[in-house]
């Protein structure tokens, strides 16, 4: 009997309709919501196989009840609560759908990318270059689940998989052939108990490497560059500070010190996103890409949603909605890529981090600081040299840059902090600043 942990249409859905029709297993669904949407899974999943519905709860006795044999755990759920630590006192797998579908289907070619920032946007940009020249399909934490793509017609397809380090604490086997770290900063410190922790569970991605595959190393990044003596793979680096397998220099992308493409031509903004254009060519030229397609995909990638997302332009002020941004590093990144005064919205719920730390940040490049929700007091404190100004809503504090906004100014949504204590997710916020931007 196998236990699904956290159930939900992203993930757990599709993950049980293969175990129920392709593997004829018995499932118990187990979540601590008990939801109508939930409800109804269930009773569409119930048609292909047995189901036994436990949700609203988590209690270990299930394991004893059920006889569980292995466990699927969903992203969202810490490993660190009663039924997991029981299940692993008594030897039983623990692992996810990223990890069971590598096990059911080895022999595909999986390139896999993790990172503290950064990562959706080279996921999606790889996914674009690729798509110049062979099959490709995104999965994993960018939002499409991987087993929408179990059947023999995708065997052929790369799976260009977004992790989070949520999905790398449960990696067993899997084995990606091109595998990159984009950059660690502190995130998730409400997770895990120091960022050397948080590290270790990013370094996961490289472990089932060897000589053939390629890890693409950030050289720039201290954590990074420090996995480097412990990887079996083929080590490739990159930088924006220093020549190195590739590098930036004045606004040009080079390999082995020739120039490969000139990031003038881009169309996203930030030294980050030349950082990111990087890492698409390394990735792409090692899948064998040619650089005429790559060169064609830098050139026409707008970016992604809800990341520095350029919305409008109104009576000369430019709206900018990077609602993704949950790290301190984040809000800096996206400060640094305006040379415009910016009025910068941040705030949301708290993930533990430390906001000092970009405070001489703010203080140079945000003309004003509207903060709001559940951070903006600790926000106002620690940003005290700055010019903060105190709101309850995220609406509250875009009408209120409005006020001081004049032409030539950037109004920028770049949070630092969840979305959960006003919205349902970083989309539903982002998509409420476009409209509050749609309808001024």
């Amino acid at each position: 009997m196998y236990l699904i942990l956290g159930f939900t249409n992203r993930t757990s859905y599709l993950l049980a309709h293969y175990l129920l029709q392709k593997k004829q297993e018995k499932l118990v669904i187990v979540d601590q919501q008990n939801t109508s949407n939930q409800q109804e899974m269930i009773q569409e999943l119930s048609q292909h196989g047995v189901i036994y519905n436990e949700l609203g709860g988590q209690d270990e006795s299930l394991l004893d009840k059920y006889a569980i044999q292995k466990i699927f755990i969903s992203p969202g759920v810490p490993r660190s609560i009663p039924l997991i630590q029981k299940a692993l006192s008594l030897g039983i797998e623990i692992l996810n759908d990223i990890e069971y579908f590598y096990q059911e289907f080895p022999y595909r070619t999986y390139v896999a990318i993790t990172g503290t920032d950064g990562k959706t946007t080279v996921t999606t940009w790889i996914g674009d270059v690729i798509a110049t020249q062979k099959p490709v399909v995104l999965v994993g934490n960018i939002g499409i689940p991987i087993f929408e793509y179990a059947d023999d017609s995708y065997k052929n397809h790369i799976f260009v998989v977004e992790l989070s380090s949520f999905q790398l604490e449960s990696i067993q086997q899997f084995h990606p052939k091109i595998a990159v770290i984009t950059n660690i900063h502190a995130d998730h410190l409400d997770r895990y108990d120091s960022m050397d922790h948080y590290a270790l569970i990013k370094k996961k991605i490289f472990a089932n490497q060897n000589a053939s595959d390629l890890a693409l190393i950030n050289k720039d990044n201290d954590y990074t560059y420090s996995f480097s003596k412990e990887i079996k793979g083929d080590i490739k680096y990159f930088s924006l500070i220093e020549k190195t397998d590739w590098y930036y220099k004045e606004e040009g992308l080079y390999n082995e010190d020739e120039l490969f493409f000139d990031t003038k031509e881009l169309k996203v903004v930030g030294i980050h996103n030349s950082q990111n254009a990087i890492i698409v060519s390394a990735v792409a030229t090692a899948l064998g890409i040619t650089k005429t397609n790559i060169h064609k995909a830098l050139r026409e990638f707008q970016g992604v949603a809800h990341r520095l997302e350029f919305v409008d332009t109104k009576n000369g002020v430019s709206f900018y909605n990077d609602s993704k941004a949950t790290t301190v590093q984040s809000i800096k990144l996206a400060l640094q890529a305006f040379d415009k005064p910016v009025l910068l919205l941040a705030g949301g719920r708290s993930k533990g981090m430390d906001f000092s730390e970009i405070k001489d940040t703010i203080k140079q490049k945000a003309k004003k600081v509207f903060v709001f929700g559940e951070l903006a007091e600790e926000l106002a404190q620690v940003w005290q040299d700055s010019e903060c100004i105190l709101c309850k809503t995220m609406k509250e504090a875009f009408e209120s840059s409005l006020i001081y906004a004049k032409e030539k100014d950037v109004i920028l949504l770049s949070p630092g902090g969840t979305s959960f204590d006003e919205f349902s997710s970083y989309v539903d916020r982002g998509n409420c600043f476009i409209n509050l931007v749609k309808n001024k």
